[in-house]
């Protein structure tokens, strides 16, 4: 006798406002970035653990075929680190596409890696973040420089 469940998760803004992504990578280790569809995420804080005093950890990010060390983090220095990265899915590059391109092989066709955390050094890091939905970066409705002068005018009566 087998149960088999099915679990089906919709993705919504105000669940993903609350949900929290974390990831554990060690000295020497990369790991992919799991994005779901629909979803971006921010990174909020590196903590190092498990290094002595003075031994440091470089944490890389590895997004679209760049590396981007966000933080070095120091036992007994500077053991944590707050940050405001946002990290996507990787975006396809077919805008602009020639009919040279067109005629490419599915081979031929390069895709992009996912996301990756790389950790160079001494130590486990352990970053902490957020899903936020893809289409809702920004806090308003509206651009500052959308904004007329009484717009302004009225949002600063508003305060």
């Amino acid at each position: 006798f087998q149960h088999s469940f099915h679990f089906v998760s919709k993705v919504t803004q105000s669940t993903m406002q609350c949900e929290l992504f974390t990831l554990v990578v060690k000295a020497g280790e990369t790991k992919d970035i799991e994005i779901p569809f629909g979803a971006n995420i921010v990174l909020s804080n590196a903590a190092l653990e498990g290094a002595a005093t003075k031994e440091s950890a470089t944490v890389v990010l590895n997004h679209m075929e760049n590396h981007l060390a966000l933080c070095t983090l120091t036992a007994g220095v500077l053991p944590q680190y707050r940050m405001n990265v946002l990290v996507t899915q990787p975006e396809d590059e077919d805008e602009g596409e020639s009919d040279e391109d067109e005629n490419k092989s599915e081979d031929e066709e390069k895709e992009l890696p996912a996301p990756s955390i790389t950790v160079k050094g001494k130590g486990t890091v352990h970053i902490v973040g957020k899903y936020v939905a893809a289409g809702d970066l920004d806090d308003g409705d509206y651009d500052d420089e959308d904004m007329d002068d009484e717009d302004m005018d009225d949002e600063e009566d508003d305060e």
